[in-house]
């Protein structure tokens, strides 16, 4: 399936960044980015995290607005 901008009308692309924060927690974010005029729209979060027990993956996806 296709993200169409809803600026422009370009399809747009996926793109993933990730952040390392100080404590070792992992933050991957999923968004979609149009090359034309350059609007992001999010698609999804991930924070992971390492203890002693184990790993905690946790995903947020947007609310999206109507």
């Amino acid at each position: 399936m296709e993200t169409l901008c809803p600026r422009c009308g370009i399809r747009m692309d996926m793109i993933k960044e990730t952040e390392i924060i100080a404590n070792g927690e992992r933050i991957i974010k999923y968004f979609y980015k149009c090359p034309a005029c350059g609007v992001k729209l999010s698609h999804s979060h991930l924070t992971i995290k390492q203890d002693g027990t184990g790993v905690t993956i946790t995903v947020a996806r947007p609310v999206p607005a109507h």
